[in-house]
């Protein structure tokens, strides 16, 4: 049996210093002598390093619990601005919504006033009759003279503004539809007795290969209109009004008979037909196939700006050109022609 020297090295460990066996004994006084200040000093070391490791934990879960309390209050005033401005945006929707349109209103008031007004046979009012709890926006009639007698109308439209609102509180799923106010609006424009249901609209921009003037075949005599079109299609409507008082006027048709008068009226209400039902979708047809063509030049590079820019050149003169066209169409519409076609049958 023999003394074994041991090391201390902190207050739960002993490290053996010399081999040794079964029944040795370990000899601390010389151990702790010796190693009584290696000794203080790990357990000092030990205790710092337990102080250290708590200050840090606490200090971290502080700082943890400071952050968290600040993203709460910041989520709160967040959510209490957000509301406000909700609020806001719904006390203001329902003014939005007429003060766009009042807008867009006297925005074709004033193209109407300052274009087609300076003709004396042309009557442009605000529409004030209400009927069957409806009315329309603005009334036009073309008379057949200056005197302007309601029962001397050559043609005639109910026209109703309708815009989108231009705010937050609008999404896909609630912006509206032309097709909301078609029942309606034929419904005002029957009320009325007038020929033509106009929308001048704003509504549906979105639309890719978007069409200036656009009839609805599901009503008679309905078209949507683009506002920077309104004035255009007005024009139209009024060279086929004028063009019919040219057959009214004409002195040729007190000598015809009836069926020749009608062979006249007829083709006069084709070509008219002809203008209102196809040309319009002539340009639709074009605009939607060269819309398409521009639309891929543009997806392949835009390096092929100027191709692009090109095309959408040929978009603004298609639209000019078969404007023309249907103008010049009504205003080349000669009577003279018709009865000596017919004469020449007769012969």
């Amino acid at each position: 049996m023999k003394k074994i020297k041991v090391l201390f090295k902190n207050s739960y460990e002993l490290e053996l210093k010399e081999k040794g066996s079964v029944g040795d004994i370990i000899d601390l006084r010389d151990s702790i002598e010796i190693n009584l200040d290696e000794l203080g000093k790990n357990y000092q070391e030990e205790q710092l390093a337990q102080i250290q490791s708590s200050l840090q934990q606490k200090y971290e879960e502080q700082i943890k619990e400071l952050r968290h309390q600040h993203e709460k209050e910041k989520m709160l005033l967040e959510h209490n601005k957000e509301q406000e401005i909700f609020q806001l945006q719904l006390k203001r929707a329902n003014f939005n919504i007429k003060l766009v349109g009042e807008n867009l209103e006297q925005w074709c008031d004033n193209e109407v006033q300052n274009q087609l007004l300076i003709a004396n046979d042309i009557t442009w009012i605000k529409d004030n009759q209400i009927i069957n709890n409806a009315k329309g926006d603005f009334i036009y009639k073309l008379h057949f003279n200056a005197e302007k007698k309601d029962d001397q109308i050559l043609t005639s439209a109910l026209l109703e503004m309708k815009s989108e609102v231009k705010n937050n509180l609008s999404s896909p799923t609630k912006k509206r539809k032309n097709e909301q106010y078609f029942k309606k609006l034929d419904q005002d424009r029957q009320n009325k007795n007038l020929e033509f249901a106009l929308l001048v609209s704003e509504l549906e921009y979105e639309q890719e290969n978007d069409i200036p003037v656009k009839k609805v075949p599901e009503y008679e005599n309905m078209f949507i209109i683009r506002p920077a079109y309104l004035v255009v299609f007005l024009n139209i409507i009024t060279a086929l009004g004028r063009k019919h008082k040219e057959l009214i006027m004409n002195d040729f048709q007190a000598k015809q008979e009836f069926k020749k008068e009608q062979e006249i009226k007829d083709d006069f209400q084709a070509m008219k037909n002809e203008i209102l039902d196809h040309s319009f979708k002539n340009i639709e047809n074009n605009l939607m196939t060269i819309q398409k063509e521009n639309e891929n030049i543009k997806k392949i590079s835009d390096s092929l700006f100027v191709s692009y820019e090109i095309i959408q050149t040929k978009i603004n003169t298609i639209l000019e050109r078969h404007f023309k066209t249907v103008l010049n169409k009504i205003n080349n519409f000669k009577i003279d022609q018709i009865i000596k076609k017919i004469n020449h049958l007769e012969e």
